[in-house]
C-alpha cells in the first residue's frame, strides 16, 4: 500500500485508498461461514452487543459505518446498540444482558467482545470463549444469525502491562473463535494495526479505541459480510415511495435549483427548490453547491475549501411539514451520500428535528476522518435511542408526544476551528417517514 493520510495530526504510511479497497471485497480480512440458507429482507432487525468500542463512547462508532456500508439496508431498532464502556464476555453471558439483546427481536447479532475480560480479569481463553458461546447460543435460540468479530489486537497500556503471555492468550481466544461453524467470522488479524486504527495521541486514552480510519475498517468488514446474507434491495430504492412525508410538498426528489443559498455566510452556487444550503456565520470557508445526480437522482454536490476560522457546520436542510401525528408515532431518515478528498473533516451526520441522528461520533479533538478518505453510503437513523440518558451516545430518531406538525430534516458537514478544510460531498434521495411505534 502506498499514499499518506494524516490521522489527528499524525502522518502515518496507510494507503488513502484503504477503505474504497475493501469495498465489495468479500475476503478482506474476513473469514465466515454463512448458515443463512434464504437471503434476509430489507429491513431485517440488527443489533450489537460489545464493550466501548461498540458503544462508541471514546471516539468513532464503527456501527455508523457498518449502516452506511450496507447502505442502510437493516433496521436498527430501538436498543439496538447494546455496547457498554467495560463490559466483559462474562457480562454479555448474563442473563440480563442477555434479555437486552434479544428484546429487541433480531435477525442478526454483531458481537464484539474479550478484550477487556484479558486486561482487567484473570479469566483464561477457554473461560472468555465460553462466556461468548453462551451469549451465541441465547441469541440464536431467539432466531438470530450471529456475526462474531474476533478480539482485536491492542496497545492499550492497560493490556501491555500485563506481559507477552496475556497477547498469547488473546491468540488462543481467537483461534477459538475461528474454529466456529455456526457464525459468521469477522477476523482482522491481518489488517488490524493499532498503531495507525486506535486513538493514540491522548492523555486519557491510548491505543484502544478506534479512531476513524479504525472505525472505518471494522465497519468495512462487518458491512461487507452483512451485505451477503440480504437481499441487493436498499432503502434508496424507495425514497420516494408514498411512505416519505416530504413527498408532497418538499422535493425530496431535489428537482430544480430554486433553493435558498445564503451567500452572506460565504455559500454560493444553487440549493434544490425548497431546500437551503448554509454554514456557521464567519467560518471563513469557501461553500459551492452545484447540481448534478448520484446513482440516477438528481443530487446536490457540495464542496468545500479554505482555512475555518471558527468551529463550522455546513448544512443542506428543510422544513417538512405535514399533518396526521399521533402520541407514539417514531420517525426515521435516510440520505443517499457520496464522500471524496476529505480534508480535516470532523462529522458527516443526518439530522432531524434538534437531534443529530446518524451518525452520532461527537466532534473529536482526538480523531478526525482520513484526510483524502473517499467512501459513499446510506446514513439511515435508528428507531428511537435506547439509552436515553446519553442521548449523544446513539442515533435517535424523533419520538413524537402526538402533536408534531413538522420536522427539520438535514445533511450536515463538520469541520474543527484553526485548520485547512475541505472535501467534495454529494447528497440525494433524502427520505422522512414513520416506523411502528413498538419498532
Amino acid at each position: 500500500m502506498t499514499g499518506t493520510i494524516s490521522i489527528a495530526g499524525v502522518s502515518e504510511d496507510t494507503a488513502v485508498s484503504f477503505i474504497a479497497a475493501m469495498k465489495g471485497i468479500s475476503g478482506a480480512g474476513i473469514s465466515f461461514t454463512p448458515d443463512v440458507t434464504n437471503l434476509l429482507p430489507l429491513n431485517s432487525r440488527l443489533t450489537f452487543e460489545g464493550d466501548s468500542i461498540t458503544r462508541g463512547s471514546n471516539g468513532p462508532a464503527f456501527i455508523e459505518f457498518v449502516i452506511f456500508f450496507t447502505r442502510g439496508r437493516y433496521f436498527c431498532p430501538h436498543g439496538y446498540n447494546q455496547g457498554f464502556g467495560g463490559d466483559t464476555a462474562e457480562n454479555m453471558a448474563t442473563a440480563a444482558e442477555i434479555s437486552l439483546v434479544t428484546a429487541t427481536n433480531p435477525k442478526v447479532v454483531v458481537l464484539m467482545s474479550g478484550i477487556n475480560d484479558l486486561k482487567g480479569t484473570s479469566d483464561t481463553p477457554a473461560t472468555i470463549f465460553a462466556n461468548q458461546r453462551t451469549a451465541i447460543e441465547a441469541y440464536q435460540a431467539a432466531g438470530a444469525h450471529v456475526v462474531h468479530i474476533c478480539t482485536l489486537k491492542s496497545i492499550d497500556p492497560q493490556f501491555t502491562s500485563l506481559g507477552t503471555q496475556r497477547e498469547l492468550d488473546r491468540q488462543a481466544l481467537r483461534q477459538l473463535q475461528l474454529q466456529q461453524t455456526d457464525v459468521s467470522l469477522v477476523d482482522l488479524e491481518a489488517i488490524w494495526d493499532p498503531t495507525t486504527m486506535t486513538i493514540t495521541n491522548s492523555a486519557t486514552d491510548t491505543g484502544l479505541h478506534p479512531n476513524y480510519l479504525g472505525a472505518m475498517t471494522i465497519g468495512q468488514a462487518v458491512a461487507n459480510l452483512l451485505n451477503t446474507l440480504i437481499v441487493a434491495d436498499d432503502p434508496v430504492k424507495h425514497s420516494f415511495d408514498a411512505t416519505n412525508l416530504m413527498l408532497a410538498a418538499d422535493n425530496p426528489q431535489f428537482v430544480g435549483t430554486a433553493g435558498g443559498v445564503v451567500a452572506a455566510d460565504g455559500v454560493t452556487g444553487v440549493a434544490p427548490t425548497q431546500w437551503t444550503l448554509d454554514q456557521t456565520a464567519n467560518s471563513g470557508l469557501t461553500v459551492t453547491g452545484v447540481a448534478t445526480t448520484l446513482n440516477g437522482n438528481n443530487a446536490l454536490e457540495i464542496t468545500v475549501s479554505g482555512t475555518s476560522a471558527v468551529a463550522t457546520l455546513v448544512t443542506l436542510r428543510n422544513v417538512i411539514n405535514f399533518s396526521g401525528d399521533a402520541a407514539g408515532d417514531v420517525y426515521e431518515a435516510w440520505w443517499d451520500f457520496e464522500v471524496s478528498d476529505t480534508q480535516n473533516l470532523a462529522l458527516l451526520s443526518v439530522a432531524s428535528g434538534t437531534t443529530t441522528t446518524m451518525p452520532i461520533t461527537a466532534v473529536n479533538a482526538n480523531s478526525n476522518y482520513p484526510d483524502g478518505s473517499q467512501f459513499a453510503g446510506v446514513a439511515r437513523t435508528a428507531a428511537a435511542s435506547p439509552n436515553p440518558s446519553s442521548p449523544t451516545n446513539q442515533p435517535a430518531a424523533v419520538v413524537s408526544n402526538g402533536s408534531l406538525t413538522s420536522i427539520s430534516s438535514a445533511f450536515q458537514i463538520s469541520f474543527p476551528a484553526g485548520v485547512e478544510c475541505g472535501g467534495t460531498f454529494t447528497v440525494a434521495a433524502p427520505f422522512l417517514g414513520r416506523v411502528p411505534a413498538d419498532a
